[in-house]
């Protein structure tokens, strides 16, 4: 009996591990803060657990600078039909996204459109799960 209660910790244990380590997404942005960035793609790291890519655009204050757009996971995008080879360095890009609550030059990436007019939906789909509201952005499906 008491191995059997061990083995359910464990088991337990590591299937909680990767939910405790989920970040809200509502804890690093603001969905309030809008933002649009349109400039170069410069870098990709298709890796778990999240897609990050990278940009030389003009911020707000309307000085160009480096930024780092956080996406969904390469799995939920590949679900989307959304895959590393559309995201091509030196492609002019147009992402929307929530900025940092701590700011400096990081978004929440929620919508890219690519050269030629195509939007991808790069949000996290973490916020599908009703965690927190999502502002409405007009989407135009990927398939």
């Amino acid at each position: 009996m008491r191995v059997r209660l061990v083995a359910i910790v464990v088991w337990l244990t590591v299937l909680a591990g990767p939910l405790l380590a989920h970040h809200s997404p509502s804890s690093e942005f603001d969905a309030k803060a809008t933002i649009t960035l349109r400039g170069a793609i410069t870098k990709l790291e298709w890796a778990n657990p999240h897609v990050w890519i990278y940009m030389d655009a003009k911020g707000p204050d309307g000085k160009l600078a480096h930024w780092a757009v956080e996406s969904s996971s390469p799995n939920s995008l590949e679900k989307s039909n959304v895959d590393k080879h559309l995201f091509v360095i030196g492609a002019q890009v147009t992402v929307e996204g929530w900025a940092a609550k701590k700011g400096g030059h990081q978004v929440g990436g929620q919508t890219m459109t690519l050269p030629g007019g195509r939007k991808l939906d790069i949000h996290d789909r973490w916020l599908e799960s009703g965690n927190i509201l999502r502002p409405s952005v007009p989407l135009i499906p990927t398939r």
